[in-house]
């Protein structure tokens, strides 16, 4: 109970301050549907042609400032989602301990050596970009979408990790909460791996909804690959999960486009 008191201890704050800055961050700057959009490049450029110099002014300065106002202007996962969420993850952080024990106690050999390893690889940076850099020839808009996505999903997860201070498995035989840390021993909470998986399986999914079976059980499989890998305890695996699959949602529900990512393929 007390391992579930600390972690509210952080994330109550963090839902408070969303809920009060919905107000203010609601609503759009006049003619940002013009401005922005995922096909970026020659739009973008013929805005910028079209506006005066203050007009570019705004462009350079404010435009990035605008879009994370969108960003975060709404919370993108629903009431119900929202309560089994933090009722189921509550419930795994009462229980890590003897999950985590038995999972380990029970890994075949084969899963330990060579399955969970190579899982867990493919929830890195270096394959998701490959990913990316492979539905570029595939889907291009697919592709900036993904990588969009796993950029806003990094932040999330990393402001999290950094503001919850959750230790991993290998520091302590229990879970343990320090709070705001930089330390990378403490940041359990979430599961990155979990979280970017999830962000590129919602987005496949939002596009190939036939297959999003396939997709969501990959990035399952990985979550579960930084529990076998003794990385992350399973309450971190479920809250990235969620992490991730609200990260793709904001990107793919405002269909926003960073100035700095206005890139052409």
């Amino acid at each position: 109970m007390r391992k579930a008191l600390s972690l509210l201890t952080f994330t109550i704050p963090l839902i408070l301050l969303v809920a009060l800055a919905e107000p203010v961050f609601g609503a759009e700057p006049p003619d940002l549907a013009s401005r922005f959009s995922l096909a970026g490049g020659a739009a973008a450029s013929a805005a910028g042609a079209a506006g005066d110099a203050t007009d570019g002014g705004y462009f350079l300065s404010g435009a990035i400032l605008d879009d994370l106002l969108l960003l975060y202007s709404d919370w993108t996962l629903t009431p119900v989602e929202t309560m089994l969420t933090m009722s189921g993850g509550l419930v795994l952080l009462e229980y890590d301990k003897p999950i985590y024990d038995f999972i380990l106690k029970h890994e075949p050999e084969v899963v330990d050596k060579y399955i969970s390893p190579f899982f867990s690889k493919l929830g890195e940076w270096p394959a998701l970009m490959g990913l990316t850099g492979v539905m570029v020839f595939v889907d291009p808009e697919l592709s900036k979408e993904i990588l969009l996505a796993l950029l806003v999903d990094t932040v999330n997860t990393q402001v999290l990790k950094c503001l919850i201070g959750m230790s991993r498995p290998y520091v302590a035989d229990e879970p343990q909460f320090i709070g705001p840390t930089f330390s990378d021993d403490y940041k359990a909470m979430p599961s990155g791996h979990t979280s970017s998986t999830f962000a590129v399986a919602t987005v496949l999914a939002l596009r190939y909804p036939k297959y999003s079976w396939l997709f969501y059980g990959a990035a399952s499989l990985i979550g579960a690959s930084r529990i076998t890998e003794e990385q992350h305890w399973p309450s971190n695996v479920f809250f990235g999960a969620m992490v991730g699959v609200a990260s793709a949602r904001q990107v793919h529900e405002h269909r926003l486009d960073l100035v700095v990512l206005r890139l052409q393929f």
